[in-house]
């Protein structure tokens, strides 16, 4: 059966909300689910929804989570996720994250209590919209790493960058030297 992306966008939409979902965080699911199922890799896309549905079932996954700041300094934060989907999570704290680089240049966002956040591209790509340099690391020694499920006490760490101006001498055979903007 072939669907549009529109009817896909929609159809997941519908469903999180039913689950119990807020607006915003069914229109994070629809666009993620929707967007890397555009890229055709035929895995971390649409074929992993109804995993999340299940466990929204089984009360593994939260679909109403209350997000709640456990602390922060400067550009640094950390978060409770109250065992919420990864995808939404996820897209919460790069948005935390792109804020504080805009204020700080920099920044590193947690957040504990998490889950399953399907793949990295979504906000990466969420990061490089606003004019940042997105990363995200999974401790190495969560349980995933070691071939068992992923609990909902993982920690997810993202810290942005902004692009800055790096400008360096090169050597030259004649005078003066010459300056480079690398990330121009």
């Amino acid at each position: 059966m072939k669907i549009s992306f529109d009817e896909m966008y929609a159809y997941v939409y519908r469903v999180w909300k039913a689950a119990g979902a807020t607006d915003e965080d069914s229109a994070v699911m629809a666009k993620i689910f929707t967007e890397t199922t555009k890229r055709g890799a035929g895995h971390h896309d649409i074929r992993n929804f109804v995993q999340r549905i299940e466990k929204v079932k089984s009360g593994a996954v939260n679909p109403r989570p209350r997000l709640k700041r456990l602390a922060g300094f400067g550009a640094m934060e950390g978060w409770d996720g109250d065992h919420g989907s990864g995808e939404v999570l996820c897209s919460f704290i790069m948005k935390r994250a792109t804020d504080l680089a805009k204020e700080h240049g920099i920044s590193l966002v947690t957040v504990r209590s998490s889950n399953h956040y399907l793949c990295s591209a979504p906000y990466v790509e969420q990061a490089a919209e606003e004019g940042f340099i997105g990363f995200i690391q999974i401790p190495q020694k969560t349980p995933a790493s070691t071939g068992g499920e992923m609990n909902a006490d993982f920690l997810i760490s993202i810290a942005f960058f902004a692009l800055m101006l790096i400008l360096s001498p090169l050597p030259t055979s004649n005078s003066p030297q010459v300056s480079s903007n690398s990330l121009k």
